[in-house]
């Protein structure tokens, strides 16, 4: 949502999101958003915090951008 509010199209998450999921798909942990990878029953990444911050951080930049927008006219 990040990515098409700042770019006004969709573009940009296709070409970030297909790459994410192409290294979860591989078993690469490091972007395991999904918590789709398993080491021994739990989650292989372990971070979902780091999920959470990321994405209300993400979610606050598009409230502002949303709120810059309307208040600048464009």
């Amino acid at each position: 949502m990040a990515l098409g509010t700042l770019s006004r199209t969709h573009r940009p998450f296709q070409a970030v999101y297909v790459p994410l999921w192409y290294s979860v798909a591989n078993g690469l942990p490091l972007f395991d958003f999904m918590g789709a990878l398993r080491d021994r029953g739990e989650p292989a990444a372990g971070q979902p915090t780091m999920t959470v911050a990321v994405a209300a951080a993400l979610r606050c930049v598009v409230l502002a951008t949303t709120g810059a927008r309307r208040l600048g006219g464009d």
